[in-house]
């Protein structure tokens, strides 16, 4: 199948915010249609946060629904490493500890 759609009458309608057609079919050969949106549809203002310090706990940004300004962004854990006396590493997350 190509994709053609063979009209047996005409359909006349209209398409809902949500998505929906609406309309009615005719007994004519052709068919007739009109879609006009809204340039934007009425959403909350996200006023939250859009700069984010991780943690180790989840964290949620109440952004469902809402229409935002920005990209959010999620800040890096500061992950360090040094030698050690064993040959290896140590790997400090959160940044490195200072003892002094």
């Amino acid at each position: 199948m190509d994709g053609t759609i063979t009209a047996l009458g005409t359909i006349k309608g209209s398409l809902t915010p949500r998505g929906k057609l609406c309309g009615t079919l005719s007994g004519r050969k052709t068919i007739e249609a009109g879609l006009s949106l809204p340039d934007r549809i009425a959403l909350d203002i996200y006023d939250g946060a859009y700069i984010v310090n991780p943690t180790f706990d989840m964290q949620v940004l109440p952004t469902q629904g809402k229409q935002m300004a920005d990209d959010v962004e999620v800040k890096a854990i500061q992950v360090s490493t040094v030698s050690n006396l064993s040959g290896g590493n140590t790997v400090y997350i959160g940044g490195e500890i200072n003892y002094g």
